[in-house]
């Protein structure tokens, strides 16, 4: 968790807003910008593949519920909890608003301190992206 942490605190003043509105743009595809390239994202298979403001809702959504697995497992520990009717909404929120954090203040001040185009983002480039940082 700490390079994600040093990341924010050393890009934080190189952060451009206007970055994080951009809408990704590929290859042309019937003359229309494509935000993906991959075959598997754009597939259509057995459902339509649904865009809004240059969101692949689809698989935005799939990659969102796939995050959020098991997170009502922890209703497992409210009876062993003291006071549970207090202190296990009170915990949930926190542990809800600390997981939004440390996924998306990194990604925001990423996004925000460089320049590079979508395709360039793959697995392991938050590395890149805190060398140039």
């Amino acid at each position: 968790m700490s390079p994600f942490v040093v990341l924010t605190i050393m890009g934080l003043p190189r952060v451009v807003p206007s970055r994080w509105l951009r809408t990704p743009v590929g290859p042309a595809e019937n003359g229309e910008p494509s935000p993906f390239d991959d075959d598997f994202q754009t597939s259509s298979g057995p459902l339509p593949l649904p865009t809004l403001g240059g969101v692949l809702w689809r698989p935005y959504l799939n990659n969102l519920f796939w995050n959020l697995n098991s997170f009502d497992s922890a209703a497992s520990f409210a009876g062993e909890t003291a006071d549970f009717e207090r202190t296990y909404p009170r915990g949930v929120f926190v542990g809800l608003v600390m997981t939004v954090a440390s996924y998306l203040v990194p990604l925001m001040v990423a996004v925000g301190a460089t320049d590079y185009p979508q395709e360039e983002w793959v697995d392991g480039f938050l590395g890149r992206v805190a060398v140039d940082v």
